[in-house]
């Protein structure tokens, strides 16, 4: 067999481990994906029975209000009547082509029981509604407390508009008041529901009040010498008043006669079908609410089952998939061998008989072991070794003479050979290394871009969140100290002590919030000034101006603490080029420290000039540093206090921005401290004096 033969047999056994893998794969994919629709399916028809739930719960305490009087509730017992509708139909028509998708037998059975007993309470509530305005004495006795209420409100509004008739204008916002609670009787009487008569006559008594009303407007809007039109509206108006006055009495007698007659014929109708509707409708609620949760239950059932069957599968496919991934690669490893033994062998055979024709034995014969491109080469080098020494006795001299001149040329071309391969080694040396600077220049700017998008989220997504949590905090400390304070009883202990627990709180909250957010301002500071993005306002100014600042901005703390603030300039001192409010930022922060660390005794500030510079430190009395902290103290988040103080304080961050912006002036900054001693952080400043371009 050709070898290419072989390679393209290797390449299809491969090929077809690979295709097998593939179609395995996109099965069990198929299974996987198919098993989250289920599972989607099922989950939005559990949460339709969730919605159908809650309808129906709402729609039966609905009903029960209805049933016991409260008429206004009639539109929305209606809306959740079409609503469970709504959803029994969106739980029948949800439809899906997958397999276990569809309502079972056992869950179709518990629909349909739904459906029956919402028809039997929506019938009963039906008729129920229509005995009970002539039947239901708490109808009876709220409609007639309304009339009554109408009535007396009426004759108060009639009585204050005479007035208003007659000049008194100051009384017309009594008079609105009174107008909209007569509306709004008039509103409820409605909504209860009247017997033919009563509504004749309510409807009558409004129309009358309505046209009071206009007559009114009309006579307040009517000149003086107009004497005759003015009484004509006012004749209209006690016509109005009159009948008004009337309409409502009848309407009282109406309510009250209708009530006296309630009681008996309800004492004879409650033991018939007002109790026995009352009694149905309890019943077939628990068991409607009784189905709605054995439906939901039945259908959790069904996502649970689909959860933990896609589990299974998704394991299964794991384990198959890495089988058959071992599988491909010991077949692969196999046909490599096989074909690498197949090809190598016969190479190494001809590789042997040209060494021992190199060395004058032209009497070795090669099998051929193959009948490919290697076996043929085999019977050529035979042929070609026969012929060799047929003429090896003809040309013994001149191939002495060759083979001397053929192992001075074999000599040169391993040095040309040596010389080649170790220049293609290092060119691919350097290959290789060009690459790894392409790569770590491409990690590089990747991890630039990702430090700028993390300041853009720290800008915003903390900062103003931040601001909030503080300005909420203080907000309520402040309301604490003036509210809640001077109502607490300072006899108790244990309120004295929750108190006091709460301030605490609070003034962690802001003091922690304090800190969070001069460690993003921190943090922002010295990213922008690593990403040399910061403006750099540089300006000739004075050493004492910048100590003099800084003092002042840390003076009140300096009274805090009890310590003393020392000053030591020398006189005389020249200006230095830079950027005030940064140099000023690093003297802050210097003093800072210094207050953190010191309990007792002084801070000095001093500034000196030596030779072509000016050395600025802050010195404290303070805990001092030990040896281990002051070679890792301009270390980023490197805080003091593992073995000085036995606490870290601050961010972290102060001093290693002092450090960027000291070496951004050209100047350096170091510490020198003694535990127990106290500490002394000094600067450079080079005394230059112009500003460069």
């Amino acid at each position: 067999m050709r070898i290419g033969k072989k390679l393209i047999l290797g390449f299809i056994i491969v090929l077809v481990l690979m295709v097998s893998m593939s179609v395995t794969a996109y099965l069990f994919l198929t299974r996987v994906r198919d098993s989250a629709d289920i599972i989607r399916h099922l989950t939005k028809q559990e949460s339709i029975i969730k919605e159908l739930k809650y309808v129906v719960i709402e729609w039966l305490v609905t009903g029960d209000l209805l049933i016991n009087g409260d008429f206004k509730l009639k539109g929305n017992f209606e809306q959740f009547e079409s609503l469970i509708i709504e959803k029994i139909d969106d739980l029948e028509g949800l439809k899906s082509d997958l397999p276990l998708t569809d309502l079972t037998d056992e869950e179709k059975s518990v629909l349909k029981d739904i459906k029956e007993r919402y028809n039997i309470i929506k019938r009963d509530t039906i008729e129920f509604l229509k005995l009970m305005p002539n039947l239901n004495p708490r109808y009876l006795v709220k409609c007639f407390e309304l009339i009554v209420d109408l009535r007396n409100t009426m004759h108060h509004a009639l009585a204050i508009n005479d007035y208003i008739l007659e000049g008194d204008i100051q009384r017309q916002s009594y008079f609105d008041a009174l107008d909209k609670s007569i509306g709004k009787t008039f509103s409820d009487i409605q909504q209860l529901g009247l017997v033919a008569e009563g509504n004749q006559t309510l409807s009558r008594a409004h129309l009358q009040y309505d046209f009071l009303k206009e007559e009114s407007r009309k006579f307040l809007k009517l000149s003086e010498d107009d004497n005759t039109r003015a009484g004509e509206i006012k004749s209209n108006i006690v016509k109005a008043s009159d009948k008004i006055t009337k309409d409502l009495n009848i309407l009282t007698e109406l309510l009250r006669d209708a009530n006296q007659s309630a009681s008996p014929m309800l004492s004879e109708m409650r033991d018939a079908r007002i109790a026995n509707l009352a009694d149905e409708i309890d019943q077939i609620s628990i068991d409607l609410i009784s189905n709605v949760d054995s439906l939901s239950l039945l259908n959790r059932n069904r996502l649970d089952e689909a959860i933990q069957r896609a589990d299974r599968i998704k394991g299964l496919s794991g384990l198959i998939n890495m089988a058959l991934s071992i599988v491909a690669i010991l077949t692969g490893i196999g046909v490599a061998i096989t074909l690498t033994r197949g090809i190598t062998r016969p190479i190494h055979a001809l590789g042997t008989a040209t060494k021992m024709i190199t060395e004058g034995n032209f009497t070795h014969i090669i099998q051929a072991i193959s009948k490919d491109e290697i076996g043929e080469l085999s019977n050529t080098f035979n042929q070609m070794n026969a012929d060799l020494k047929r003429y090896k006795d003809e040309v013994d001299y001149e191939s002495k003479e060759l083979e001397k001149m053929n192992v001075a040329l074999v000599a040169q071309n391993k040095i040309i050979l040596s010389t080649n391969e170790k220049l293609l080694n290092a060119n691919k040396a350097l290959e290789t290394k060009t690459k790894e600077l392409e790569n770590a220049y491409k990690r590089v700017s990747v991890l630039e871009q990702a430090k700028t998008d993390f300041l853009s989220t720290v800008s915003h997504e903390l900062r103003t969140p931040l601001a909030l949590v503080l300005g909420f905090a203080k907000i309520i400390s402040k309301r604490f100290e003036d509210v809640i304070s001077p109502h607490v009883n300072t006899d108790d202990g244990k309120v004295q002590k929750t108190v006091r627990k709460v301030k605490e709180n609070i003034n962690t909250i802001v003091s922690e919030g304090k800190r969070l957010t001069d460690l993003i301002n921190d943090l922002l500071d010295i990213t922008k000034i690593e990403a040399g993005k910061v403006e750099w306002k540089m300006e000739h100014i004075s050493v004492v101006e910048i100590i003099e600042r800084a003092t002042s901005i840390t003076s009140n703390f300096f009274e805090q603490e009890e310590l003393e603030l020392i000053k030591d300039i020398e006189d005389g001192l020249p200006e230095v080029v830079g950027d005030k409010n940064r140099l000023v930022q690093v003297e802050i922060n210097l003093i800072f420290n210094a207050l953190k660390f010191t309990e007792k005794g002084s801070v000095t500030c001093r500034a000196k000039k030596i030779n072509n510079e000016i050395v600025i430190s802050v010195i404290d009395t303070g805990a001092g540093i030990s040896e281990v902290d002051q070679e890792k103290i301009f270390e980023k988040f490197r805080q003091l206090g593992d073995t000085s103080i036995g606490r870290p304080r601050g961010t972290g961050l102060g001093l290693p921005i002092c450090k960027e912006i000291v070496e951004y002036h050209g100047g350096r900054i170091w510490v020198e401290s003694e535990l127990g001693k106290g500490s002394s952080f000094s600067f450079t400043l080079s005394c230059s004096t112009r500003l460069s371009d």
